[in-house]
């Protein structure tokens, strides 16, 4: 018998951008959330000679690596169903990005960090793309 595949969509090359973004994300998620889980662990002994507050940081840290590491296998499906073009990915970034326009807004009138715009530059840029371009409402339709 033959192998019968559904046919693949063709995905415009910047929503393939954007999804080896997010594996690339992913990676650096796993890898700190790891960091700070096994650093979390350690540290918590060595601080506990601090009231109150070293098991405290030891557990933030923990429980920070924990978080970190359940956004990077957010991350792994997010970039996996852009990649494959499924519209719940998009709509997903879409809204990430928009999201992290707008915080990058306020970090730069709250706190006036200037290296905001870099950010925002490049969350406005995604988000819009996977909203507004043609080709990609085609792909994901």
């Amino acid at each position: 018998m033959a192998d019968v595949q559904a046919p693949t969509k063709a995905v415009p090359a910047g929503v393939k951008v954007i999804s080896v973004i997010s594996y690339i994300g992913a990676v650096i998620l796993l890898i700190s959330g790891i960091v700070l889980l096994v650093g979390g662990g350690f540290i918590a002994p060595l601080l506990e000679t601090i009231p109150i507050i070293g098991p405290f940081i030891g557990g933030l840290l923990v429980v920070g690596g924990i978080i970190m590491i359940g956004f990077g296998v957010l991350a792994i499906f997010v970039g996996r169903g852009l990649w494959k073009g499924s519209n719940w990915a998009r709509i997903l970034v879409i809204v990430l990005a928009l999201l992290g326009a707008l915080m990058s807004i306020i970090s730069m009138v709250t706190l006036f960090n200037a290296t905001g715009i870099i950010t925002l530059i490049i969350d406005l840029a995604i988000g819009l793309y996977l909203l507004l371009s043609g080709s990609v409402k085609r792909a994901f339709a």
